[in-house]
């Protein structure tokens, strides 16, 4: 079931289990799927030499999903330039299906144009805003399947792959 008790579309990430590179701190990876954008993920290579970084939300079954939203910790404010969102079912081999740039604090939501099926999401942050020498720290990554069925108007979708909320996008 894809909605929750108010109608809406579940949070799938809720019931991921969350892993990254590292994490530094009290500032663990879990925080990033727990529901709460008090807490965050920092990682431990906190340096944008140190990049790239990655998070990543596993499910024992696959999910089915068509959006993503990111959420950079405000405080830190917004540092996240290039990275690339990826899919796997087994856990080693990602086929990369989004490359994006930006993600900002108020959340960064791609809405893709079908829906994919992984039992693994994977986001790697690959660059930082210019000027900026820390890398994201991340409050919230939810997944979810907003729509039933996808259109088949094969204009409507042909470019881009993704239709993003993102500034500056490369689909």
């Amino acid at each position: 079931d894809d909605a929750s008790d108010e109608g809406g579309p579940v949070n799938l990430a809720l019931s991921a289990t969350a892993t990254a590179t590292d994490f530094h701190g009290s500032f663990p990876v879990t925080n990033s799927n727990d529901g709460d954008t008090a807490t965050r993920w920092a990682p431990n290579t906190w340096k944008a030499e140190d990049l790239p970084v990655w998070m990543q939300l596993s499910w024992e079954e696959a999910v089915t999903f068509d959006t993503i939203t990111i959420y950079e910790w405000a405080n830190a404010g917004d540092r996240a330039d290039g990275f690339t969102v990826s899919v796997s079912d087994d856990g080693s081999a990602f086929t990369d299906i989004y490359f994006g740039h930006g993600i900002g604090t108020d959340g960064g939501t791609v809405r893709f144009n079908k829906h994919y099926t992984a039992k693994h999401i994977r986001v790697t942050f690959t660059s930082v805003k210019e000027g900026i020498s820390d890398n994201p720290t991340i409050t919230e990554f939810e997944v979810y399947k907003k729509v039933e069925a996808v259109t088949d108007n094969l204009a409507m979708f042909a470019t881009p792959s993704a239709i993003s909320e993102y500034k500056n996008a490369q689909l």
